[in-house]
């Protein structure tokens, strides 16, 4: 089962604040590829890592859907692979 939260995130090790303070995440207020339809509210940056043996997608801001080419797709299942991989070792060393 996925967890989620609205509220930022709080005690990430200082490593994983590192990545995801370099990543600039949330709403940019730009439509790169133009409108998909009425309720797009534009692109949205984001980041994927690994905290205590758990995969984490953090938006930046409330997301009720997301659309995306399919390579952007496959891009993005890549990097969630390599955070599960992280995450497995993580909770193999019970480290986080």
């Amino acid at each position: 089962m996925a967890h989620h939260g609205d509220t930022a995130l709080g005690g990430l090790p200082e490593a994983l604040k590192r990545i995801f303070e370099q990543q600039l995440v949330g709403a940019t207020g730009t439509w790169s590829e133009g409108q998909f339809g009425p309720g797009d509210a534009g692109d949205i940056q984001f980041a994927i890592g690994a905290k205590a043996g758990r995969v984490m997608l953090d938006f930046g801001a409330p997301v009720f859907w997301m659309s995306m080419h399919p390579d952007q797709a496959a891009q993005i299942a890549q990097h969630i692979l390599a955070a599960a991989n992280q995450a497995k070792a993580q909770a193999q060393l019970g480290v986080g």
